[in-house]
């Protein structure tokens, strides 16, 4: 983020560079997707692109939650 001087208060950011760590999601994942042979992604599972796209999806997913709770379910 360039710095932007007083204009630059109460700004957030999001990294979504991260290591290929296991987490608790990826448990979930392997026990009810990848075990059962649901995922095409077998070789890719938990590494950095793989995480990127999960997060991605989260976003994605809290994004639509938040705008549902705000604006209810209109089509």
């Amino acid at each position: 983020m360039t710095p932007a001087g007083d204009q630059s208060i109460a700004t957030s950011r999001l990294m979504l560079q991260h290591g290929a760590g296991k987490f608790n999601v990826h448990a979930d994942l392997e026990k009810f997707v990848v075990s059962k042979g649901k995922s095409a992604a077998k070789d890719d599972f938990a590494q950095v692109l793989y995480n990127r796209g999960l997060l991605n999806s989260m976003l994605g997913t809290e994004a639509i939650r938040t705008a549902m709770k705000k604006f209810g379910n209109k089509r």
